[in-house]
């Protein structure tokens, strides 16, 4: 879904990468099912530098840190 630099619509961008961040507090299961019906996949935050990445989208967004 990450096209011209350009993220669909409320999508954020991070990087090279795109970001939906959801307000539902779902199973793992769910949240897989509904970030591949969005075109995406879970995300896998795998290094400090990612997470103060997506803590800052999320702030940005008036959300609480992971």
């Amino acid at each position: 879904m990450f096209t011209l630099g350009v993220c669909p619509s409320g999508w954020l961008k991070a990087g090279s990468k795109c970001y939906w961040f959801s307000t539902d507090a779902e199973p793992w299961l769910t949240a897989t099912r509904v970030c591949r019906h969005k075109g995406g996949q879970l995300a896998i935050i795998d290094s400090a530098d990612l997470l103060d990445d997506v803590n800052a989208l999320r702030r940005e967004q008036g959300m609480t840190t992971v």
